[in-house]
């Protein structure tokens, strides 16, 4: 019985820590702010507020999608460049903000835009 239970504590333990999630990790890339400054090192993503977070030596700024146009950045976790870019979005109420929205691109075709 004592093995039963450390062996299914063990499994859940290897599936829950499996799952890696891109936002949850610094990856390496670049934003392009809207002055026109582009800021190169680690960053950190939140797309469910709209949050982009730039790691300069032992400081961390946080940016709104209003004062980015765009990021893009090395996902390791699926081994390819991603961009996102800040784009105008109608929320159910019609009201307009801007949004992190990623742009995938396949092989010839143009990129599309996803919400998160």
């Amino acid at each position: 019985m004592k093995f039963l239970f450390t062996f299914i504590f063990l499994v859940a333990y290897v599936c829950s820590s499996a799952q890696e999630f891109a936002f949850e990790f610094w990856h390496t890339g670049k934003i392009v702010l809207e002055e026109g400054d582009t800021l190169r090192g680690n960053i950190k993503y939140d797309l469910q507020n709209d949050l982009v977070q730039f790691q300069i030596t032992n400081n961390i700024e946080t940016f709104t999608a209003r004062k980015v146009l765009m990021f893009d950045i090395f996902d390791e976790t699926i081994k390819r460049y991603r961009q996102f870019y800040s784009l105008p979005y109608a929320s159910v109420t019609q009201y307009k903000s801007l949004m992190f929205l990623s742009c995938w691109k396949k092989e010839n075709l143009p990129c599309f835009a996803e919400s998160f």
